[in-house]
């Protein structure tokens, strides 16, 4: 029973944590400032843990992936096929 009550606990500390004291203290530091203006300028939404969604990220992928099959011959670089669409 201790133990559950410890689990318990912890889940509570990590939840005020998380979602009050750190939005709190986020307020007053400049470098969280700034990522919050330029996601809110953006329109991301700044506690998203993944973005592959957007259309940079994919653009990202696509010119990484048509890099490595100029490089290796494949995306694999073990065989050559034709990745590029």
């Amino acid at each position: 029973m201790k133990n559950y009550l410890k689990l318990i606990g912890a889940g509570v500390f990590i939840y005020i944590f998380f979602a009050h004291f750190t939005p709190y203290v986020a307020q007053f530091v400049p470098a969280w400032q700034y990522y919050v203006n330029v996601c809110n300028d953006r329109n991301l939404e700044p506690g998203a843990l993944y973005y592959s969604d957007l259309p940079i990220i994919y653009e990202s992928e696509a010119a990484n992936r048509e890099a490595v099959i100029e490089a290796y011959g494949s995306v694999t670089g073990f065989m050559p096929v034709n990745d590029k669409k």
